[in-house]
């Protein structure tokens, strides 16, 4: 008796599993606006721009500055003057003039201000821009470890 029971349940239940949902009466429907906007993000990076030994004779030296963008966007980047207004580097009070170049010819100096939609640079996926760096001849500091930081902004 409880085996022809449990055949019964078995046998109704899958009556009801196989059986066809009922048809709804209406259907409704809505449209769902699906959005996301992408914004530009970038980030500068820089090596050491070290001039190295100074000797009195006029010392060149590049470093690279990397930038890396979200997305290709158009950049510029600023480099201020270390907040003195002039770029020098200090070892106490004893100072040692240098400059901040865009190109190799050392004739354009790199400043923070917009340099104009001709020296914009496609910002990709780490993109590189040197820095020309130029001690003038016929300074003479005092011996000594002379440094400044200066701030590198991108534009973009």
């Amino acid at each position: 008796m409880k085996r022809l029971l449990t055949l019964s349940i078995v046998a109704l239940a899958l009556v009801f599993v196989s059986a066809p949902a009922p048809a709804p009466a209406a259907t409704a429907t809505a449209t769902l606006t699906v959005q996301a906007t992408v914004v530009a993000s970038c980030t500068i990076a820089a090596q050491t721009l070290n001039f190295g030994n100074y000797d009195g004779m006029q010392n060149d030296t590049p470093a690279d500055v990397t930038v890396t963008c979200n997305t290709p966007v158009l950049h510029w980047i600023g480099i201020d003057s270390g907040g003195s207004g002039v770029r020098q580097m200090t070892n106490g009070a004893n100072v040692l003039n240098y400059e901040l170049y865009r190109d190799l010819a050392r004739t354009v100096v790199w400043t923070n201000l917009d340099p104009g939609a001709g020296l914009y640079k496609p910002g990709t996926q780490g993109s590189i821009q040197t820095v020309y760096g130029r001690i003038p001849a016929g300074q003479t500091p005092p011996m000594g470890a002379y440094s400044q930081n200066v701030t590198m902004t991108v534009n973009f």
